[in-house]
């Protein structure tokens, strides 16, 4: 159908000022509806044309503005300085660690809430920190330094019966490279806040590329991860099995293989044991293949027991006491000492 006649039609796009003042396409004109627009005739003033360059090239006149999609996380990542990289996979490392140290805790039934909070809460801090991270601001490096650090330092303590304890296949190796892996955030984040003015992380080569000491240093630690993996997977089961020999009787009292399961048959063997006041010195053995605790309930004693360890003390009174195992409360035992 064609159009004989189409009646112009009056608009006013603007606000009242001079017309002579006015752009071209903002002052009152006679625009007729089958006709281009101002906007199609290219009337548009320069001030607006780098408006209208960024704007979507579909139907003409459209006015939809261009929304570029966002990099993707993967985009970002092999896009950033090396520093970067290493802190964000240091933290991912970290948080799959502790995702199996969980699994493993669990399949045993020796995953208490305290532990599993604890763990579950730094899972989630260091997802944050790594995301965090990759929008390369000074303080996102703080926060992941800070988060290492706390958990180093309260996990501190225990490492080292953590590496004493090479037999016990699950928690020795991801233990292991959890910690380590969290000493490499810690030191990649202190890099970068020390040389972060004028954001040296992007120009000073050992934190803007691999291919520097930075990624020497990385080496190192990567090296230290899978050579703790290795020993814990490949040695843990040859110390198992050895262990599985040994007799119940190495001390007075054994730590029995396998007591850090509490599904397992024996704990502490014998779990009751009686003496006289003349005989009253006590030998414990760790029998397992990890480490374990002799605490006493009333706080008198603590003392860890590395694989293969052992403690000797001595009851100086006569009297029931009660002791405890205290990453394994299930394991407990008693010694009576009489007249």
């Amino acid at each position: 159908m064609v159009r004989d006649h189409v009646t112009p039609v009056q608009i006013w796009t603007g606000p009242s000022f001079e017309p002579s003042r006015r752009p071209l396409f903002l002052q009152r004109s006679n625009v007729q509806l089958d006709q281009p627009s101002p906007i199609q005739k290219g009337y548009i003033p320069e001030y607006f044309r780098g408006a209208v360059a960024n704007m979507d090239p579909g139907p003409e006149d459209s006015g939809v503005p261009r929304n570029p999609a966002a990099p993707s996380l993967w985009k970002k990542l092999l896009s950033a300085p090396f520093v970067v990289q290493a802190v964000f996979l240091g933290l991912i490392g970290a948080v799959l660690m502790f995702l199996i140290i969980l699994v493993e805790l669990a399949s045993i039934r020796a995953l208490d809430p305290t532990t599993g909070g604890a763990l579950g809460l730094f899972c989630a801090l260091y997802l944050v920190g790594a995301i965090l991270v990759l929008g390369q601001k000074r303080w996102a490096f703080g926060y992941s330094l800070i988060t290492a650090l706390v958990l180093v330092l309260l996990y501190g303590p225990f490492i080292a019966d953590v590496i004493a304890s090479p037999g016990y296949p699950g928690p020795f190796p991801t233990s292991w490279a959890a910690f380590i892996l969290l000493v490499f955030v810690i030191v990649m984040s202190l890099l970068a806040l020390v040389f972060s003015k004028n954001e040296g992380w992007k120009t000073r080569p050992f934190l803007s590329t691999a291919n520097s000491k930075g990624g020497v240093l990385a080496g190192v630690f990567v090296g230290i991860v899978l050579g703790g993996l290795i020993v814990g997977l490949l040695a843990g089961g040859t110390i198992s099995r050895i262990l599985t020999t040994q007799p119940d009787d190495l001390g007075d009292v054994t730590v029995a293989y396998g007591s850090a399961n509490p599904q397992n048959s024996r704990f502490f063997a014998p779990q009751t044991i009686n003496v006289t006041l003349q005989n009253a010195t006590i030998t414990w053995v760790n029998g397992d293949n990890q480490g374990h605790t002799v605490t006493a309930d009333d706080g008198s004693y603590d003392k860890s027991l590395v694989v293969g360890g052992e403690w000797t003390h001595t009851y100086t009174k006569t009297g029931t006491y009660n002791y405890h195992c205290t990453p394994h409360p299930w394991m407990k035992g008693t010694v009576i000492v009489r007249p």
